[in-house]
């Protein structure tokens, strides 16, 4: 075995060894992702939810001032 095949042998065991751990890595973040994944549902149900009563009391107050009923602004 020369220096050039030895050295190309050491590469790829780094390569494995670097690949392993992204590996191991990638898994440990997929399980914390996993973990989070009801709070983050419950969070974006909320905000939708509220965003949905933004929408509709100012979809009500547009519709209430075009119509001359509303002078002041929405109450939220």
């Amino acid at each position: 075995m020369n220096w050039c095949e030895n050295d190309s042998s050491v590469k790829m065991n780094l390569q494995i060894e670097t690949a392993t751990k992204e590996r191991a890595l990638a898994l440990e973040m997929r399980d914390r992702l996993e973990r989070v994944r009801p709070d983050r549902d419950n969070f974006l149900a909320k905000l939708k939810a509220e965003r949905a009563t933004v929408y509709k009391v100012m979809l009500g107050f547009s519709v209430m001032t075009s119509l001359g009923q509303c002078d002041g602004a929405p109450v939220l």
